[in-house]
């Protein structure tokens, strides 16, 4: 999955969802996303020994910039996701040069794998600054989701804006059930504040530098 915006580029894997800052990159603060996420998975609970996450759990750290040799103009690079199928579907830069990114976590659904430990059914949205270190990482539990995607306001109050399609089953991002296409704005500490439904499907979003944001969405009867 690649995303280009405002001569910037950002590669995302499959597999963890790698994002790596390259070298020379401007700002940037909406993004797109090539295919939808996976649907139609019910959550299971989480194993012993992994951390709370979801609405109302405090935002985390994430892993540390990776160490060792990287690729030439390369500055950064860090693992987003856990130990399954993960798929990245969004990623913006916001204020100072901040990198917002949404990942779609998917359990291992095939019969030649065995389930492991940690694998979650959930959305993770993260925050790094410019030069890579975790500022916080919040999952939340996901059904069926679609078309995520994220855009990080460059201005002052460092919003985030988070927009998507809840069918069939409600999502939550902590400020109660949502569902069609749905817009939640989150604070630069990475907790929600309020949220707003954009018709029955949500295309794109755009926040701007004033804290605003615009999302395209369609509504039918």
């Amino acid at each position: 999955m690649r995303f280009e915006r405002a001569g910037r580029w950002f590669h995302g894997w499959r597999i963890l969802g790698p994002v790596a800052l390259l070298w020379g990159a401007g700002m940037a603060c909406g993004s797109e996303q090539d295919a939808a996420e996976p649907s139609g998975e019910t959550a299971s609970p989480a194993p012993d020994g992994v951390s709370p996450s979801g609405p109302g759990a405090p935002p985390t750290e994430s892993t540390s910039p990776s160490e060792g040799v990287l690729p030439q103009g390369t500055l950064w690079e860090t693992r987003v996701g856990g130990p399954q199928d993960d798929t990245p579907t969004g990623v913006s830069v916001g204020r100072g040069g901040d990198v917002v990114m949404v990942v779609s976590q998917t359990p291992r659904q095939d019969g030649d794998r065995e389930p492991v430990e940690g694998e979650l059914l959930a959305v993770e949205l993260a925050r790094y600054a410019p030069d890579g270190t975790s500022r916080w990482v919040q999952d939340f539990p996901r059904e069926r989701l679609s078309d995520l995607r994220v855009a990080a306001s460059p201005g002052s109050e460092g919003a985030v804006f988070l927009t998507g399609n809840a069918f069939l089953y409600p999502a939550n991002f902590g400020l109660g059930a949502t569902q069609d296409g749905f817009v939640v704005r989150f604070n630069a500490d990475g907790r929600a504040t309020w949220q707003q439904r954009v018709g029955q499907k949500a295309h794109a979003v755009a926040a701007d530098l004033a804290g605003g944001v615009v999302v395209a969405g369609e509504e039918w009867e």
